[in-house]
């Protein structure tokens, strides 16, 4: 370039590398609000409405609301591209009247998705590589509930059985 900067000089650096992290890094949105008079029932529908629309995850805290009333706040993380569809489900599908918003980062450990054979049938894992290089090995819970309901066995059992076979 042409240009003379006071403090700094007049060049651009390039730094070729391979990132090593055993995680990486996204930008996430917290929506949430506060509950006091929903029927808890209703909850398990709004879950449902709310994943299906993208939600990354939704969970229930109790809280203490003003007078002393018990509640719950109704957590969603989320990306930042869902915000207003899912704002839109818990305004409709709940008895808020208003939603909070905020953005929030996320360290999120490297993991693959596989399918293990096992005497039982096929079943979908998550394959974890934790921070020391280790892997961990966690089934896919509808995969364990639905084996073990036909197959009329322990759910326990059943996963006991995978991970212990996934170490070998």
């Amino acid at each position: 370039g042409q240009r003379d900067f006071p403090n700094r000089p007049n060049l651009f650096r390039l730094v070729i590398g391979t990132d090593t992290a055993p995680w990486s890094q996204e930008e996430m949105l917290i929506i949430e609000t506060n509950i006091d008079d929903m029927n808890p029932e209703f909850y398990d529908y709004v879950f449902d409405r709310l994943l299906a629309a993208g939600a990354r995850d939704v969970f229930l805290s109790p809280i203490q609301m003003k007078k002393n009333r018990p509640g719950t706040l109704l957590r969603v993380i989320a990306e930042p591209k869902d915000r207003e569809a899912l704002a839109r489900i818990i305004l409709r599908e709940t008895s808020t009247i208003g939603v909070r918003y905020y953005p929030v980062g996320r360290i999120i450990l490297k993991r693959i998705s596989e399918k293990l054979k096992t005497r039982h049938g096929t079943i979908r894992v998550k394959v974890v590589e934790e921070p020391n290089g280790t892997r961990r090995v966690t089934p896919e819970y509808d995969d364990l509930k639905r084996i073990a309901a036909a197959k009329k066995i322990p759910l326990k059992l059943l996963y006991d059985e995978l991970v212990r076979s996934s170490k070998k």
